[in-house]
């Protein structure tokens, strides 16, 4: 905005004591005084609104309209593992192999260093171009996961592997057929979708599915009481999802109602019982972020008695191999559960249907498996094709309903 008339920008100096404008005389000065007080008045109020903190609105943004949730994409090998799904899965396409074609045999849960991480053996119908695809294979793992490489075995198999250790065996066109499911009950998938209560109607979206997904709802969230009352409605499972302390902080923001390694037990204990009270009919709880804290004994230990003290279950999202969640509650006593699979690392819906087929195989593997995913638009476009797709060997039910780990 400009302080002066037009004509004095050109030289022109004003008359003296005022400019005749219409047979009026126009003193500048007073405008310029009010123009002084209106700039200071935007500029007290521009740095009042910069000032202002979240708040207990909804958790940090990443810029316009995008939320941050989660604490990103590790190092971990299963984090490579769950990378190197989706460059294979990219290149298959590339390669005119559609992801729904893919025969995921089987998958085995293995240990490396104290570290579980994901084996597969995935079945791909070559159809006469099994060097091409393996080719194309190496290709994009090689430039897309740092450590990987594809051998081949055979003309028609090759062995995968990530910093020396082996992880997918891939089989071209090799008729294999997959492993039947263990004697017994039938097994049991849950499907749990985190970070919910800023989008009421994501929420109802969830709820209008046809298979009972978990509700885990963040508790300062802006819609979180509205987002609980539609998963209840719907009959829906709800879990509260506890923010804790990320291994990235302070770059990485928690949100309000997180607990941090650095309070005491008492602190820890009444933030936590805070967050609790604020979701209504909640029978369990999970971490959001906590890679630092869910590592760290006493914190956990403080989180976890107060859990118990409503007589909730928790539920570790496995956000590091290190975490002492399920030692910390098997010495209170309380019921336990730990996440198997994530299904949105990669926000893409090929990816995540793949997840969820994995997800599946665990639980035939096993007798039941957890999967945990975000309310991404991927995601729900997701979870609804699975939903008409999904083996239906595998029954899909609430957490709570699981035997405990």
């Amino acid at each position: 905005m400009d302080e002066h008339p037009s004509e004095d920008k050109q030289g022109q100096p004003p008359e003296s004591p005022g400019k005749r404008l219409l047979g009026l005389v126009y003193k500048p000065a007073p405008l310029v005084g009010v123009f002084l007080v209106c700039f200071a008045a935007l500029l007290f109020l521009i740095a009042d609104l910069l000032s202002t903190p979240a708040g207990p609105q909804g958790p940090e943004k990443n810029g316009p309209g995008q939320i941050l949730y989660e604490e990103g994409p590790g190092q971990e090998l299963d984090d490579k593992v769950r990378q190197t799904d989706f460059a294979l899965i990219k290149a298959l396409k590339a390669a005119g192999v559609d992801a729904e074609d893919l025969g995921l045999v089987d998958v085995q849960v293995r240990r490396r260093q104290g570290k579980t991480y994901h084996f597969q053996t995935i079945e791909v119908p070559a159809k006469g171009r099994a060097q091409e695809i393996l080719n194309a294979l190496s290709e994009a793992v090689a430039e897309h996961v740092p450590g990987a490489l594809l051998v081949p075995e055979t003309q028609t198999t090759a062995c995968l592997s990530i910093d020396g250790v082996p992880t997918h065996r891939i089989v071209l066109d090799g008729g294999i057929k997959a492993r039947t499911a263990p004697a017994g009950p039938g097994p049991v998938l849950a499907v749990v979708i985190d970070d919910l209560g800023e989008d009421a109607e994501f929420g109802r979206c969830l709820a209008a599915l046809e298979v009972p997904v978990s509700f885990s709802i963040w508790p300062c969230a802006s819609q979180s009481e509205k987002v609980a009352d539609i998963a209840a409605a719907a009959g829906r499972e709800i879990l509260v999802h506890l923010p804790m302390q990320p291994k990235g902080y302070p770059q990485v923001k928690p949100g309000p109602g997180a607990v941090f390694v650095d309070m005491d037990a008492r602190e820890i204990g009444r933030v936590v019982d805070q967050d609790l009270s604020r979701i209504k009919g909640a029978v369990g709880a999970n971490n959001h972020m906590g890679s630092l804290f869910t590592e760290n004994r006493p914190a956990m230990r403080a989180a976890l008695s107060a859990v118990n003290s409503r007589g909730l279950f928790f539920l570790d999202s496995l956000t590091t191999q290190r975490s002492v969640a399920g030692s910390v509650a098997r010495s209170l006593g309380m019921r336990f559960f730990r996440r198997d699979v994530f299904l949105d690392n990669v926000r893409d819906v090929q990816a995540i249907l793949y997840q969820l087929r994995k997800a599946e195989r665990l639980a035939k593997k096993t007798g039941s498996a957890i999967a945990i995913g975000h309310p991404h638009p991927e995601t729900l476009a997701a979870l609804r094709i699975w939903t008409g797709r999904r083996d239906r060997d595998v029954s899909v039910a609430p957490v709570s309903s699981l035997d405990k780990k």
